[in-house]
């Protein structure tokens, strides 16, 4: 009478053979003869290689990517960030932080000189080296946007599209903000800034004057710098001193300017800002120093 063996799951149960009186062995447990060899049991990472290696790829690439997610705060804003982004801007990728100390240097000596080593040149009383830092400052002010990139604003109508229509006459906040503290100093030294004015005029540019601080108390509060500013006992005075040593958390200010470079572009050259009804904005090629509209929007316009 032929011997069976029951093909079991281990080494241990493999060894053990049945007759085939043995009325334990069902009759489908009776299919391999003896006589035949038995091939011996691959182990477990051989049978299931492939899906092991495609899995421990994917394991891998997903790990990848939790890690770079929570590493790119850090990378781009190492500092964190104040708030969340609530409000739309297409400089959004120009955005990057870094801690910063501020320029202690005063301004002015104590004999009412300018100290010629004070970083921001802007300042102090007029002069080409003044004029010419607030210039290079604010030079990419005027830029192109798409439609698309005006956010909020792409379906308002009136909106100032360039005369060859590749694109639409904007700015960022941030150089609105710039030009009212240009304002601001210049009106500090009206009659160099603004000479031979009516009366007229000069209550214009001191009402423009107001608008800036309008904007820059609200631009402070909006914006609010959070670190900590000390008080400090002076050597001769009992008042104390509140002098700014500390670090800042600020937006890497070379990046906001090479997105504005890339989008800038000249607004006073003929023929790209042209009113549909009155022609060339600056037939003259340059702005207008008092700087404030008595108008209303084309928009509003009654019919």
């Amino acid at each position: 009478m032929a011997h069976y063996t029951i093909l079991a799951e281990d080494s241990e149960s493999s060894s053990k053979q049945y007759d085939d009186r043995d009325s334990s062995v069902s009759d489908n447990d009776r299919f391999l003869e003896k006589d035949l060899p038995l091939r011996p049991q691959q182990p477990f990472y051989r049978r299931h290689f492939k899906s092991t290696v495609f899995h421990s790829v994917l394991c891998t690439f997903n790990l990848l990517f939790c890690l770079a997610i929570w590493q790119w705060p850090r990378n781009h804003c190492p500092f964190g960030v104040y708030g969340p982004s609530l409000v739309y801007t297409p400089a959004l990728d120009a955005i990057a932080y870094e801690a910063q100390t501020w320029d202690p240097t005063n301004i002015f000596f104590r004999n009412g000189s300018a100290d010629p080593n004070r970083l921001h040149k802007e300042f102090g009383p007029p002069s080409p080296e003044s004029d010419f830092a607030w210039a290079e400052l604010i030079q990419y002010q005027n830029i192109r946007l798409t439609k698309k990139e005006l956010g909020e604003y792409r379906d308002k109508p009136g909106l100032v599209e360039l005369a060859d229509g590749s694109g639409y006459y904007a700015t960022l906040s941030v150089y609105h903000s710039l030009h009212c503290v240009k304002r601001l100093h210049h009106l500090m030294y009206f009659d160099h800034y603004y000479p031979n004015k009516t009366d007229q005029e000069s209550m214009l540019i001191k009402h423009h004057g107001q608008h800036c601080l309008n904007i820059l108390l609200q631009t402070v509060q909006c914006n609010a710098d959070l670190s900590i500013l000390p008080m400090q006992w002076g050597a001769t005075t009992r008042v104390p001193i509140g002098l700014d040593e500390g670090h800042h958390q600020c937006v890497q200010w070379d990046k906001i300017d090479n997105w504005m470079k890339e989008r800038s572009l000249d607004v006073f050259a003929p023929g790209v800002i042209v009113h549909p009804i009155l022609g060339e904005a600056y037939p003259d090629g340059k702005g207008n120093d008092i700087g404030v509209a008595l108008d209303r929007l084309l928009s509003e316009q009654e019919d």
